[in-house]
């Protein structure tokens, strides 16, 4: 029994099984997804530096300039939430993965006629 039963019905489960055996609609959808926590930020040549697109960076930056006096702990803080939510995010993709139906080896028939 799948845990998640309770809120899919049948044909959303056919639906993700199908999502789950497409591996390049799932990377493709991860990249859109996390594309603001892993790939902004990152230098590349003939591009200015810019520190708002690392998503770290941008709610430090944000808290600052929102409130000055903000104190190293509620940075820390904020880190931490958005760190759980990117992971809460990739647990979801690896949840997906149950979704696979069982890979059944294809025997090698042979026609015994030969």
């Amino acid at each position: 029994m799948n845990k998640f039963n309770n809120i899919l019905s049948e044909d959303e489960e056919i639906e993700l099984r199908k999502l789950a055996e497409n591996e390049i609609t799932i990377g493709a959808i991860k990249k859109i997804l996390l594309y603001g926590v892993y790939y902004n930020g990152t230098m590349e040549a003939g591009k200015t530096p810019n520190i708002s697109q690392n998503f770290a960076t941008q709610s430090a930056l944000f808290a600052i300039q929102s409130n000055p006096k903000v104190n190293n702990e509620d940075l820390g803080r904020e880190l931490r939430s958005n760190v759980a939510a990117i992971r809460m995010l990739e647990l979801g993709f690896k949840e997906l993965e149950g979704f696979k139906t069982e890979n059944k080896k294809a025997t090698d028939k042979k026609n015994q006629a030969r």
